[in-house]
């Protein structure tokens, strides 16, 4: 967040808390029709989850509002 202008900073603080989880689960049908797969293809997963599928290790480069997305 500190290389954010500071217009960009105090626009997030205002947000507050954002579930990103949930905002990116909510767009998998979007995802399935850009990307052309199925939304049952689409496996979304919190960087700390046990159970997370990240061959290439993008999920030490998530940010808040910015997720990591690896594509096979």
């Amino acid at each position: 967040i500190l290389s954010l202008s500071p217009a960009e900073q105090e626009r997030r603080i205002k947000i507050g808390l954002f579930d990103e989880y949930t905002a990116l689960m909510d767009g998998t049908g979007l995802l399935s029709l850009e990307f052309g797969i199925q939304d049952t293809n689409i496996k979304i997963y919190y960087e700390d989850d046990p159970k997370i599928y990240d061959p290439k290790n993008k999920a030490k480069y998530s940010r808040p509002f910015k997720p990591a997305i690896y594509l096979e």
